[in-house]
């Protein structure tokens, strides 16, 4: 021992004074793993070390180890043992010690697993339910993970615990506590699971004691909001606990928040709640900038937002917000000199904002009141408009994740058409009267809005459900130029599978005129659809209903016509994308969306003029959002819903289908036809999801 000591001292001391890099194996050409039915080659690799070496050019070199190998296939037995496999075995390639010493010589490495047979579920025994009645038992042992008769899972037994725990606090046992155990029959490939519980008594919710590290607010409004979602005396439940912390964090003057349970007292079977708080900065000033890039429309902007959530006191919150930009139809490039385009301008957009909100409504901590004002300026194909709204908001905050929202809104507009519209046409367009190119219109409408948010983060979702349903009712009693009623949808849904996420949106929408005229709609309230945020196969606002107007001293011939979005009164809109994690800051995301506009309202018919298109994307994850890049390929199809807002000889052209992508390839319009100038191929440049 004295002598395998000393060299064993003497072979360290000459590699600390030996700076030469110890030697590598050889290169690993290739990695097949064989005789794996239930495991994929994939989750295997992931729970071993050992990896070939890339086929593509630069990859890093990976170079074999004997002992790491050799760990690798107890790793992969102990995976089979995790899924039920106990009798699996695993046959490794194995490499010559004069070889595994070699760094120029490759090994091509296998992997060969006999699983065996797998082990099954016995009946679960639960013991420790007698202070239970039938009902509190038939929910606890309610689809758990672990079934009788099918294959034991480490992880699906480990989550049968905790499904345990779970909902015997649910069931008010603040205090309860599961333990297990699974014998292994290996005779007989069975496994013998029990579990003995400890549910303690029932606890409902007592005093609240409150602890407020910087700046106090009144303590009885914090005490309202925990009380909404823990009245005293009610069971003491994980959902309340979370909703207590939710409702007093979103009375928005926190910077930090926490409601945990206190020390319960089995005497009186009341657990108290601590509340601890830190109050954050009144007042915030925020300074930003953002932009968006398509083929039919590139803007630039800054804003800027100043807020107060105390606002002379009370909690009220005053929020002021301005955005300033500049934007550019169809592009940048054509509004430089680039190309001689006709449609090409640019100009001015902006909108002003400021709120008001006081909590407390008649002294009720769910309600508040909201008088919000907006003045906006903005330049679409068809139109510049000028707009001011100003209304009062009741909200009802039902829970941290329902709201419902009474308005009225009154809004004021100043509307001007494009010069190449004639006047004859301008109302049919913009609703102004006859021969007339810019009017004042004035909308007075009643709002109701009901939200539900369930979203794991409304910036970046990765699990959750997002519900809006919206309705408007414009005119009649309430006057205004137009009588009307306006319905709008959006569904939303995310599943996580590890990097993976999986996320799904529906839009539905209709505006009914109370006339019954298609055109007897204002052109700021219909409907309209394509862009980064929307069907990514057509530009900004594009999927609509189009006008084919004639630009200013063009010739009178089917191909001088351009034509612009109007909007519609039936929408429907579905998204369908997977977004991958790939390193920290950077998703690929393939996605397929669907979508139409239509000019009568929302019917089964709009399913007829349905687009369709397939994209992939890159977003790159920054402080202020994820810059995301998408591309998009539309499939042909539906029909465009062109109307002609000229007079041109030879009668009404035919509009086709523009079947080229970027420019490249597609056909040319014949005699007597009108190519559409949106190509089957799209490009998004913005920051923030999609949805």
């Amino acid at each position: 021992m004295a002598l395998r000591n000393a060299s064993a001292l003497l072979l360290l001391a000459w590699g600390c004074s030996h700076a030469e890099r110890p030697a590598r194996g050889p290169l690993i050409t290739s990695l097949a793993i064989e005789g794996n039915d239930a495991i994929s080659d994939g989750t295997i690799e992931e729970k071993i070390v050992t990896e070939s070496t890339g086929w593509w050019p630069f990859a890093t070199a990976k170079h074999f180890d004997p002992v790491t190998w050799q760990k690798d296939r107890k790793r992969i037995e102990r995976l089979y043992a995790s899924r039920g496999f106990y009798h699996a075995k695993v046959t490794a390639t194995q490499v010559s010690p004069k070889t595994a010493r070699d760094a120029s010589a490759t090994v091509e490495l296998k992997v060969h697993v006999d699983e065996g047979p797998r082990a099954t579920t016995l009946p679960l025994v639960i013991e420790g339910t007698d202070a239970l009645d039938i009902e509190a038992r038939k929910k606890l042992v309610k689809r758990l993970p672990l079934a009788e008769g099918k294959p034991f899972v480490e992880a699906r037994w480990a989550e049968t615990k905790e499904q345990l725990e779970e909902r015997l606090r649910r069931l008010g046992h603040a205090q309860a506590s599961v333990n297990g155990l699974a014998l292994v029959h290996l005779d007989r490939n069975h496994v013998d699971a029990r579990v003995w519980l400890r549910p303690g008594p029932v606890y409902h919710f007592g005093d609240i004691e409150l602890e407020q590290l910087r700046g106090p607010i009144t303590g009885s409004w914090i005490r309202e909001q925990v009380r909404l979602a823990a009245p005293e005396g009610a069971l003491v439940t994980p959902e309340a606990l979370d909703e207590a912390q939710k409702r007093v964090f979103a009375m928005g003057v926190f910077s930090r928040a926490e409601v945990e349970a206190g020390a319960p007292d089995p005497k009186t079977g009341r657990l108290p709640l601590r509340v601890r708080t830190a109050t954050a900065p009144f007042h915030h000033l925020r300074l930003g900038g953002g932009a968006g890039f398509d083929q039919v429309r590139n803007e630039v902007r800054l804003l800027a937002s100043w807020s107060d959530a105390n606002f002379r006191g009370g909690l009220r919150l005053l929020r002021l917000r301005a955005l300033v930009g500049w934007a550019f139809l169809p592009d940048i490039f054509a509004n430089v000199g680039g190309t001689a385009d006709p449609a090409a301008r640019n100009g001015p957009i902006a909108r002003v904002n400021a709120d008001f909100e006081q909590p407390r409504l008649f002294g009720a901590p769910a309600w508040k009141l909201a008088l919000r004002a907006e003045a906006e300026r903005q330049m679409q194909e068809a139109f510049t408009a000028l707009s001011t709204r100003a209304g009062p908001e009741v909200i009802w905050q039902l829970r941290s994740d329902l709201r419902l929202t009474l308005g009225y809104t009154l809004d004021v507009t100043q509307l001007e058409t494009l010069s190449e519209i004639p006047p004859l046409f301008a109302g049919t367009i913009l609703g102004c009267p006859e021969g007339r190119d810019r009017c004042v219109l004035w909308l007075s409408y009643l709002t109701q809005r009901l939200t539900f948010d369930r979203r794991d983060d409304p910036l970046a979702p990765r699990r959750g459900v997002y519900l809006d349903f919206a309705l408007q009712e414009a005119g009649g009693p309430l006057a205004g130029t137009y009588t009307y009623l306006r319905v709008l949808a959006d569904v939303r849904g995310y599943v996580s599978f590890g990097p993976l996420t999986l996320a799904a949106r529906a839009q539905a929408g209709s505006l009914l005129p109370a006339s019954g005229d298609a055109d007897d709609t204002p052109i700021l309230q219909r409907l309209y659809a394509g862009g980064g945020m929307s069907m990514r196969g057509f530009g900004y606002r594009r999927l609509s209903p189009l006008a084919a107007v004639l630009p200013t001293n063009a010739e009178r011939s089917p191909q001088a016509l351009q034509t612009l979005s109007v909007g519609g009164n039936g929408l429907a809109v579905g998204n369908l994308e997977s977004r991958l994690g790939v390193g920290s800051s950077t998703l690929l995301a393939a996605f397929y969306d669907v979508g139409a506009v239509t000019r009568d309202s929302w019917a089964s018919n709009v399913f007829d003029s349905l687009f369709h298109a397939v994209g992939f994307g890159v977003r790159f994850l920054t402080p202020v959002g994820a810059i995301r890049l998408d591309l998009a390929r539309r499939f042909p199809g539906a029909q465009r819903d062109v109307d002609l807002a000229a007079t041109l000889p030879g009668g009404v052209p035919r509009f086709v289908e523009n079947t080229s992508c970027f420019g490249f390839g597609g056909g040319s319009a014949g005699p007597g036809e009108v190519l559409l100038r949106d190509g089957l191929c799209q490009f998004h440049l913005s920051i923030g999801e999609a949805f």
